[in-house]
């Protein structure tokens, strides 16, 4: 998903693990999140989007990637203004949503 997301002109960062994530938003400054759900040790990808939200003080438009098929899940993302992208993930849908996402971003610094 890398690939195609800088071919199309996205600067993408990666991070290890929690702190990392963490770290790299610190530097980086992100303007949208794309958060795998199942990130390993316990740990997820909704939590971690609260949390560097909760980090930089801002609310930063995200998406949550799961092959997780959950109702409960699906509802966390709505209660957390976070979008819900089940895989196998069409290209052509998620550069829609990246677009939308970015147009929000936009209009938000104007």
């Amino acid at each position: 998903m890398q690939t195609l997301l800088e071919r199309w002109g996205i600067s993408v960062v990666l991070a290890d693990n929690w702190d990392d994530a963490i770290k790299q938003a610190d530097i980086f400054s992100p303007q949208i999140l794309l958060m795998d759900y199942q990130l390993g040790n316990g740990v997820n990808g909704l939590d971690l989007i609260e949390a560097i939200r909760q980090h930089l003080d801002v609310v930063l438009p995200a998406s949550l990637v799961t092959a997780t098929h959950d109702e409960d899940l699906v509802t966390r993302c709505k209660e957390q203004g976070v979008n819900y992208l089940s895989k196998p993930l069409k290209p052509a849908k998620l550069r829609a949503l990246l677009k939308s996402m970015t147009r929000h971003v936009k209009a938000a610094r104007h």
